[in-house]
């Protein structure tokens, strides 16, 4: 492997945070996406967007609207009320935009983990902007994967808000350390998902696309993921299964074999040498 000199940059993309890791000579450009409520700073994202970097894909990582940095600054503090489906594909326009004013003429994958593949796949169905996609894990139900209906929880429908528990995990040299938060959610969030519905849109899918389950997933389990990829309408699709959970990005042999699969995923359509 040549590690490429890379450089990483924080900025502004409209009101969104983010951070931009620029290989010398990239051959492709790539915008990683995270899971519900997380950002660009997650280990998904941000070791991902660091591995494929090193290996000559420029990469944009990002917080969506109304969390982590992408606040309004006269607000002052999150707003999770606006982390909708429908803005978070306004979001995800802007930095795809974004990408290709940076790098022009390059290829662009589109691609993230759980509800961030959920949102890539919506995404690339609406729009030829993105030349590959990829999904890990990806949610098909919204928010949530399994079989938890959010119909059920009508204690969350009559009040209006919920309380929900998340754990920042914040990458380290020497691991990932983690601190367990909670966000109110307001229940409009829901009303919003029920317009995006991803079992309808993925026959309109049809860029080259990866699919990757895991075996030790017990909160997206490989048969959703199964699922997906049979009803995506990409004539060029690939359905990987890796010996993974659902958070292996706590573990750096996981992490280092999801994206080593995306690598050479988006390596194999753009050209570039997988010993790179």
């Amino acid at each position: 492997m040549n590690d490429h000199c890379v450089a990483k940059e924080s900025i502004r993309i409209g009101e969104l945070a983010a951070t931009v890791f620029s290989p010398e000579q990239p051959k492709a450009v790539t915008v990683v996406l995270p899971g519900f409520s997380d950002g660009r700073k997650h280990p998904f994202t941000a070791n991902l967007c660091g591995y494929l970097a090193a290996r000559g894909i420029a990469t944009i990582g990002f917080d969506p609207r109304g969390l982590w940095e992408s606040i309004d600054p006269e607000v002052g503090r999150e707003e999770p009320a606006k982390h909708t489906q429908s803005n978070f594909q306004q979001d995800i326009d802007a930095v795809v935009r974004y990408a290709h004013r940076r790098h022009q003429g390059l290829p662009l994958a589109l691609g993230g983990f759980c509800y961030g593949g959920y949102s890539a796949a919506h995404y690339a169905a609406r729009n030829q902007s993105v030349d590959y996609l990829f999904a890990v894990s990806p949610t098909r139900d919204s928010i949530w994967g399994g079989e938890y209906l959010v119909e059920k929880d009508t204690s969350w429908r009559e009040r209006g808000m919920r309380e929900f528990e998340f754990v920042d995990r914040v990458n380290k040299r020497l691991g990932v350390f983690r601190t367990k938060f909670t966000r109110i959610l307001p229940y409009s969030l829901v009303e919003d998902e029920r317009h995006h519905n991803l079992g309808v849109i993925l026959p309109y899918i049809q860029q080259p696309t990866l699919f990757i389950a895991a075996t030790k997933d017990q909160v997206i389990p490989r048969e959703t993921v199964e699922e997906s990829f049979a009803s995506c309408g990409a004539k060029d699709k690939q359905y990987v299964l890796l010996p993974i959970k659902h958070d292996f990005f706590d573990s750096r042999r996981q992490t280092r074999r999801v994206n080593d699969a995306v690598f050479r995923f988006i390596a194999a359509k753009s050209n570039i040498s997988a010993g790179c």
